[in-house]
């Protein structure tokens, strides 16, 4: 049996699951958390950095990205 497979990134969609924002609100997100962190645009977003910005443990934020 093959272990599960754990996505790491983190899209705006996913984000739309756990805030319950709409897209635009979430891109913003992204946006001032890339910026927060100094990432270029096409840089990914980790499970850790958006938990670690919206208050939340990793796993809270795993559970809406399955």
């Amino acid at each position: 049996m093959k272990p599960k497979k754990i996505r790491v990134c983190v899209y705006v969609k996913d984000l739309q699951y756990v805030t319950g924002r709409s897209e635009r609100h979430c891109r913003r997100m992204m946006r001032d958390l890339r910026r927060k962190l100094g990432k270029p645009k096409p840089t990914a977003i980790t499970v850790e950095e958006v938990a670690t910005y919206l208050s939340l443990p990793p796993e809270t934020v795993r559970d809406f990205m399955d």
